[in-house]
C-alpha cells in the first residue's frame, strides 16, 4: 500500500470541499500573511472573530493598532457618538444632527503612491516599478493597497492507523503571496500626517519534493517563499514626497516607497452651539499624549479615548489651543540602518524611514522553507506507518529597531537584530524497524520502516543595542554563510526631524 499527496497543490480546488474556496482579500488596513494559514484561520480573522495579535500571521511584522483594530473603537464610531452626546446636549434634531456631521466629517485626501525595485548595481533593467496607484483615502479609515494571491499548499500530514490499514492525512493551508500595504492615514497639524502602515511583499518558490525515505509517505513539497515585512509608524508632510528604503527580494536590490498627499488643511475645532468639539486623533496612537489628556480631563464634557473631545465653549479656547499645539508636537526622527562587510566595501542600506520618536519598528526580509526533522511510528495490529512531523525555518535578517527621547530630546537608540542563514546538509536515513509478518495466519509481509530525516543546520548573529546614543556602530566576525566576509558592520542612526 502506497500512500502519496502527490500534485496535491494543484488538484485541491477539484477535491476539496466548496468552503476552501475562498478570496485572497484580507481586512481592510492588513498587509496578506506571510506565514501559510489554515482556511479556518483565515475565516475567523476575516469575520472578525479573533483578535490578529492571537494569530501567527507574518514572521517580524507588528503592526500597530489602528491597523489591527485593537483600539477602544473606530474614529467614525467615535465622531457618530460624539455628535450622539450634542445632540443629547442641544436638543437637536435628526437633520440636526446629520448636517452637524457632515460639516464636520473628516475631508478625503488623495494619496499617490509606488513600490519599486531600484538596482544597487546600477543595472536599470533591474530597477522597476512593481505596483503603484492614487486613491482618495478617508482620514482614520483602513486601507490595504497593492494587490495578493494565494494557494493551497501542504502544511502536514496527519497518519490515521486501523487494523489491517493506514493513510496519511494532510492539512492544506494557504500560502499568499504579492505586494500589499495596509495603512490609515490621521492629521497631526496644517501640513504633517500620521500614517500607520503594514508592508507584505512575497513571492512563492519552486516547492521541491521532500524525500522522505518511505516508499508508503511522499510528494510533499518544501513549501518555500521569498518575503519582505515592514511595520510601524511614518511621518508624512503633504508638501514633500515621503520615501521609505527597505531591502529588496532580489539579491542586490533595494525596494523604495513613495507616497505624496493631495490635502487640504482642516481646522480641527468644531463649533456646536454652546460646546466645542475637537479632534485630537493622535490621542490614541501617541504615547506622550495620554498625561496630557489626563491632566486637561477634568475641563472635558465628553470625550472618547480616540481624541474626540467636547468641551464647555465658554472658556474652552486656551484648553483647546493647548491640546491642539500638543496634539501637533508629535516627534520625528530619521531611522537608518546600514551593512557593511570588508573594511573600505560601501555599506548597503537596509532601511532609511521617516520615523515616530517612541516608537517600534519592525523588518524581515529571507525566505521560509519547510523541513521534514522528525517522525513518529504509528502501530497497529497488522499494520504500522511513520508519522511525519515537518518545521518552517527562517533564513535571512529579522528584528526591531526604535529611536527614544529623555526630556524632550533625541539621546536613545534600541537595537534587536538577528540574521540567520539555514544549511541544509545531507539528510539521515534510518531505518525504524525491520520488515516482518503481521502475525502467524497471514501472509503479506510488512516493508522495513525506512525514513530519512533531514538535518537543518542554523547558523544565527545577533546585534543588540539600548542606550544612550544616536549614532551606533557594531563590528563583529561573521560566519561567511551570511556573505558579509569573516566581518561585518552594523550602522544605526537617528537624526531628528524638524518640526517646520
Amino acid at each position: 500500500m502506497i500512500i502519496f499527496i502527490s500534485a496535491l497543490t494543484t488538484l485541491l480546488s477539484a477535491v476539496l470541499p466548496g468552503h476552501l474556496q475562498q478570496s485572497p482579500e484580507m481586512p481592510a488596513g492588513l498587509p496578506h500573511p506571510t506565514v501559510p494559514q489554515s482556511v479556518e484561520s483565515m475565516q475567523d480573522l476575516i469575520a472578525g472573530h479573533k483578535e490578529v495579535q492571537e494569530k501567527e500571521l507574518w514572521h517580524q511584522a507588528q503592526p500597530g493598532g489602528l491597523l489591527t483594530g485593537s483600539l477602544d473603537s473606530s474614529f467614525a464610531a467615535a465622531r457618530q457618538e460624539r455628535g450622539d452626546v450634542l445632540a443629547s446636549l442641544g436638543d437637536w434634531n435628526a437633520a440636526e444632527l446629520r448636517e452637524w456631521l457632515s460639516l464636520t466629517a473628516p475631508k478625503p485626501i488623495q494619496l499617490t503612491y509606488s513600490i519599486s525595485q531600484i538596482s544597487l548595481t546600477g543595472d536599470e533593467s533591474r530597477t522597476r516599478v512593481l505596483n503603484s496607484g492614487s486613491q482618495p483615502l478617508i482620514p482614520g479609515e483602513l486601507y490595504t493597497l497593492g494587490s495578493q494571491s494565494s494557494m493551497p499548499v501542504v502544511r502536514d500530514m496527519d497518519v490515521e492507523i486501523a487494523s489491517g490499514s493506514s493513510i496519511a492525512d494532510p492539512f492544506i493551508n494557504l500560502q499568499f503571496q504579492g505586494i500589499s500595504l495596509g495603512i490609515a492615514i490621521v492629521p497631526i497639524d496644517q501640513n504633517r500626517w500620521w500614517a500607520e502602515i503594514g508592508l507584505s511583499m512575497s513571492e512563492a518558490l519552486k516547492a521541491e519534493k521532500i524525500e522522505t525515505g518511505n516508499d508508503e509517505i511522499w510528494g510533499k513539497g518544501r513549501e518555500a517563499i521569498r518575503l519582505l515585512e515592514f511595520s510601524g509608524p511614518i511621518l508624512m508632510d503633504a508638501r514633500k514626497t515621503t520615501e521609505i528604503h527597505l531591502p529588496g527580494l532580489a539579491p542586490n536590490t533595494k525596494v523604495v516607497i513613495q507616497m505624496e498627499l493631495q490635502a487640504n488643511s482642516a481646522s480641527p475645532a468644531h463649533q456646536a452651539g454652546r460646546f466645542l468639539a475637537i479632534d485630537l486623533p493622535t490621542a490614541a496612537l501617541d504615547p506622550e499624549m495620554g498625561p496630557i489628556m489626563d491632566s486637561a480631563s477634568e475641563n472635558f464634557a465628553w470625550a472618547s479615548p480616540l481624541g474626540m473631545v467636547v468641551l464647555e465653549a465658554e472658556g474652552a479656547e486656551m484648553i483647546a489651543q493647548e491640546l491642539i499645539a500638543a496634539a501637533g508636537g508629535v516627534s520625528g526622527v530619521s531611522l537608518s540602518l546600514s551593512m557593511s562587510g570588508a573594511t573600505g566595501a560601501t555599506p548597503v542600506q537596509l532601511l532609511q524611514i521617516p520615523a515616530v520618536l517612541g516608537r517600534d519598528y519592525h523588518l524581515a526580509v529571507g525566505e521560509a522553507f519547510d523541513c521534514l526533522v522528525d517522525w513518529e511510528v504509528e502501530v497497529a495490529s497488522e499494520s504500522r506507518i511513520p508519522d511525519p512531523t515537518y518545521t518552517r525555518h527562517f533564513d535571512g535578517l529579522a528584528g526591531r529597531m526604535r529611536a527614544d527621547a529623555s526630556s524632550g530630546v533625541l539621546d536613545q537608540t534600541e537595537l534587536d537584530l538577528i540574521f540567520t542563514s539555514v544549511e541544509m546538509g545531507k539528510p539521515t536515513s534510518l531505518k525504524l524497524g525491520g520488515e516482518m509478518l503481521p502475525n502467524m495466519n497471514s501472509q503479506p509481509r510488512m516493508a522495513a520502516v525506512l525514513v530519512n530525516v533531514e538535518r537543518p543546520q542554523v547558523l544565527a548573529s545577533h546585534f543588540r543595542w539600548s542606550g544612550q546614543l544616536t549614532s551606533v556602530e557594531i563590528q563583529k566576525s561573521m560566519p561567511s554563510a551570511f556573505g558579509f566576509g569573516s566581518k561585518a558592520t552594523l550602522r544605526l542612526q537617528a537624526v531628528a526631524i524638524a518640526n517646520d
